[in-house]
């Protein structure tokens, strides 16, 4: 079985989103933070024509996402799609920052040639998670390639070995999202609201917390949340299927285990309960398989966190 020793888990430095976001935290201005992370462009819509040997023939139920900076194209959307800029998006961020709700913009970037463009605030409430420091964050994202809505996410940032923790409360968490439909326009001035609503958001998921760091944990209810994160798979009749399904099972299960039990980014709450639900936090940022930076700012993290939460409160209720 693969486990994790104590040096494996030492990274002061680290930051799951890899090359996807960039420190803009000394920008004074969303402006600044925008030009500085390059995403402060613009998209407009094009036609399409088809072309063959026949001739030239115009598309007519779909359209072209074009950056006005550089004119690359960056997706083929449906007649229907609503553009949504950059600057929009994320203008509730000026009003919470000229109004004090927000310290700094943290950072920011983009994915797939701006087609995924995400913003990441520090709020200047203080997290009320006691023995544990967290810092209050703020998460907003938008698309250009008709793949999701702009988004914003109450989120918690845990000090003590960088864990990205969004507010959970369902499988998608707790977001607040409008779609890029022709009425997009429309429902825009209401995202102020919706922001200020996923602010509020992470009070809750604090509260969860600070009942988990109060809790006493087993051996038992230890091996029991291991047990349900990744259960054991079930012996097939495919037994080459059954073999690989088990290495990685093996790799998932040791990993976990090492992280409650041994890494020193879990020293200061090792036997209680929030010990579980970071260890798994740790695992899907750091030691999972596949694109993590891409994963985390787009949500889907949400449901396997969401899980490790209700395990985490499960087995030591």
């Amino acid at each position: 079985m693969n486990t994790l020793t104590a040096a494996q888990t030492v990274a002061p430095a680290r930051s799951p989103f890899g090359l996807a976001m960039q420190d803009v935290s000394s920008s004074t201005t969303l402006q600044d933070a925008m030009r500085e992370a390059s995403i402060d462009f613009e998209v407009q819509r094009w036609d399409l024509t088809a072309s063959s040997e026949t001739g030239i023939s115009p598309v007519t139920n779909h359209v072209g996402l074009v950056r006005t900076d550089n004119n690359n194209v960056i997706s083929v959307v449906g007649n229907n799609y609503g553009v949504i800029q950059n600057h929009e998006a994320f203008a509730p961020l000026d009003y919470l920052m000229r109004e004090g709700f927000i310290q700094s913009i943290d950072s920011a970037g983009s994915l797939d040639n701006g087609a995924k463009v995400f913003m990441l605030a520090n709020l200047a409430a203080s997290s009320r998670i006691q023995g544990d420091a967290h810092t209050r964050q703020l998460l907003i994202a938008t698309t250009h390639d008709g793949s999701g809505a702009t988004t914003a996410r109450g989120w918690l940032h845990r000090i003590h070995c960088t864990n990205q923790i969004p507010a959970i409360f369902s499988k998608k968490g707790a977001v607040q999202r409008i779609r890029h439909t022709s009425r997009a326009q429309n429902y825009l001035q209401d995202f102020r609201h919706a922001v200020i609503a996923s602010m509020h958001s992470i009070g809750i998921m604090e509260d969860r917390i600070n009942t988990l760091n109060d809790i006493d944990t087993t051996a038992w209810q230890v091996e029991q949340f291991i047990d349900r994160m990744f259960p054991k798979p079930i012996a097939a009749m495919d037994v080459s299927k059954y073999r690989a399904a088990s290495t990685v099972n093996d790799r998932q299960r040791g990993y976990l285990a090492g992280l409650i039990h041994d890494a020193p980014t879990n020293e200061n709450i090792r036997g209680k309960a929030s010990a579980l639900f970071a260890a798994a936090v740790e695992y899907s940022d750091y030691y999972s398989r596949g694109k993590r930076s891409e994963r985390i700012l787009r949500g889907r993290d949400v449901e396997f966190k969401t899980r490790a939460l209700h395990l985490a409160e499960l087995v030591t209720a």
